[in-house]
């Protein structure tokens, strides 16, 4: 496993990473940012918390050759917050990736999936997290419509966002999650 000592990063070769402590302080890019297949981030149940008010995002993941999907993420364990003009963690053409018990907290939004051109959010699982506080946006949104498909949240919880969840495809599905306080449940 590879230690993360110093953000923010851009992770380009796959591989385990893990938090070896909490971060706060003022991001001007994104914390994390997720470049290449096959990537396991574990936050170790530590905090990635931004004190500035730029558009940087908590995570990001995504293949900036664009048009391809990105696969085999897996982001757990620990808290993203305070990323106020932004999604905490972003995921554009993801596929097959696995976020799982994280909170995330104080942000412009909690997670956004979307297509990156052609390539949609496909077979991605959200599971044990926690949205919450996220005035400006979902809890978790699969934006994008149709290319988006095959997705599930699962024993997830959405309090006072904008929206608690948001699917603008069909075939994606919501089981055992809660939805309460936002300003529109679903």
């Amino acid at each position: 496993r590879i230690a993360i000592t110093n953000l923010p990063i851009f992770i380009t070769q796959g591989g385990s990473y893990y938090l070896t402590k909490s971060f706060v302080q003022n991001f001007s890019n994104d914390a994390i940012s997720i470049f290449t297949n096959d990537v396991t981030v574990d936050l170790c149940g530590f905090t990635i918390r931004q004190t500035g008010g730029s558009i940087a995002a908590g995570f990001r993941i995504e293949n900036p050759g664009g048009n391809i999907s990105l696969k085999n993420a897996t982001v757990r364990n620990g808290s993203i917050a305070g990323f106020t003009n932004v999604f905490g963690i972003v995921l554009l053409g993801a596929r097959n990736c696995v976020l799982e018990q994280l909170n995330v907290n104080e942000c412009g939004g909690g997670i956004s999936f979307q297509a990156l051109g052609t390539a949609g959010a496909v077979g991605n699982i959200v599971r044990d997290c926690r949205m919450c506080d996220n005035a400006g946006g979902s809890g978790i949104v699969f934006l994008s419509g149709a290319a988006n498909v095959g997705n599930v949240i699962e024993h997830c919880e959405s309090l006072n966002n904008s929206t608690g969840f948001a699917l603008a495809g069909t075939g994606n599905l919501i089981i055992g999650c809660r939805a309460t306080g936002n300003g529109i449940n679903y």
